[in-house]
């Protein structure tokens, strides 16, 4: 049933259907609200002790272009979360969202800015921009760096942010069912005719000074610097490929000490037939 009621000038009824217009004599919604200009708030909820902290929802922008729900402190408006009408992106802790949602940190952007996923009890994932270089991190509900990207070179860290010239560094173990390596090269060229193999009293003394293969390094060595996954397997390979070679080698001396002395024993008999 429509009514009038007794108001400020600023608020409206019309007896149409009862609809009321704050800020307006001719609402064309059950509640129509008009902001007193593009740049002003249509609702303010005020500190019960200050004027100067309050909430506060309006329009922003020319044309009215956003939604702004703010928040004023001492005085000075930061931004909640902003509604673009001409495509409706959502900004949260930003006025001016250039994507569908944008997340700042209100009052500054070096801030962290976080998405907090929680579970139960106090356990969480806490997921965004950190205020550390503006990393992207993923951390659980002790503060940990789970995940981390960095954002200039984009090296990714599992379990660390210390990944040094790697693009990806993990502390702890990696389990994997298969593990591919693009090498640059292999060995076999061990087997060809202008190789020069090291002979096995080279190698014995090459040991005897230097308590390691040839061609392989040390154990400070490894210590110090750790190793490639791919040179090491091609070094490996090159050494048993160059134990074959001593094999096949070691191979035609045995067969021809047999015939030789198989040659020695024919002869022995003969000479006690004689005999």
């Amino acid at each position: 049933k429509s009514q009038t009621l007794n108001v400020p000038d600023n608020i409206g009824t019309s007896n149409n259907a009862g609809k009321v217009g704050i800020g307006t004599t001719n609402p064309q919604e059950l509640l129509t609200i008009k902001a007193k200009s593009e740049n002003s708030s249509f609702f303010r909820a005020n500190s019960f002790a200050t004027d100067l902290r309050a909430f506060e929802i309006g329009f922003t922008g020319t044309q009215a272009n956003y939604i702004s729900f703010k928040r004023r402190y001492n005085d000075v408006s930061y931004d909640f979360m902003t509604i673009q009408r001409s495509n409706g992106n959502v900004g949260i802790g930003i006025s001016s969202p250039a994507k569908a949602l944008h997340i700042m940190k209100s009052g500054g952007g070096t801030k962290d800015v976080q998405l907090r996923l929680g579970t139960y009890g106090n356990l969480h994932w806490d997921i965004g921009r950190s205020q550390s270089g503006g990393h992207f991190r993923i951390l659980d509900n002790t503060g940990n760096i789970r995940f981390d990207i960095h954002p200039t070179n984009g090296n990714v860290g599992i379990g660390t942010v210390e990944t040094g010239t790697h693009k990806l560094a993990v502390e702890g173990t990696i389990g994997a069912r298969e593990i591919k390596v693009e090498a640059t090269g292999w060995s076999d060229f061990v087997f060809n005719k202008d190789y020069k193999l090291k002979n096995l009293e080279e190698v014995e003394n090459f040991i005897e000074e230097n308590n390691h293969l040839p061609d392989i390094p040390s154990e400070k060595e490894v210590l110090e610097n750790g190793i490639q996954v791919g040179e090491m397997n091609a070094r490996l390979l090159q050494k048993i490929e160059e134990l074959t070679l001593y094999m096949i080698e070691m191979n035609k001396e045995v067969k021809a000490l047999k015939d030789e002395n198989a040659e020695l024993k024919e002869k022995v008999t003969k000479l006690e037939t004689v005999e």
